[in-house]
């Protein structure tokens, strides 16, 4: 199915180019076969120990991949006059793709749980609670 779903996309990054310079637009079109198989892999939910020994890659080269592959999945919902199908398939991607250790978290609802509280124990303890909203405040705490 991969194998196939590349062709077209070949077909279709070739017209798209063609497109491009009739217009003189000179923006890249990649298209990378190499790692498709390894995302396929992770998405289908093989193993971390198993995705690793598939591959020549570092552990967390693999988990930058993966995790780019995320960012750009996350925003093909938001494309404007985009299907409603591609939209739901890019979504169903990132659910199959983002877990641990892509993900940090374990959980992902603890995820979020666990930043906003990861936040507050970054936050420098000197640092005002609140932001500055004037400059003579701005003054006052510089003079202390």
């Amino acid at each position: 199915a991969v194998a196939s779903a590349l062709d077209e996309l070949k077909n279709l990054r070739r017209d798209l180019f063609k497109v491009q310079h009739r217009h003189q637009v000179a923006f890249p079109i990649w298209l990378d076969y190499d790692w498709v198989g390894l995302i396929e892999e992770w998405a289908l939910e093989s193993d971390w120990p198993s995705l690793c020994s598939n591959t020549s890659l570092d552990e967390g080269d693999l988990v930058r991949i993966l995790r780019r592959t995320l960012d750009f999945l996350s925003q093909i919902p938001h494309i404007p006059h985009i299907s409603a199908e591609v939209k739901q398939t890019a979504r169903l991607a990132i659910a199959l793709i983002d877990r641990f250790p892509v993900n940090e978290s374990i959980d992902s609802q603890s995820s979020k749980s666990a930043s906003s509280s990861t936040d507050s124990l970054d936050a420098d303890p000197s640092a005002p609670s609140t932001p500055i909203s004037s400059e003579s405040e701005q003054d006052v705490q510089l003079n202390n």
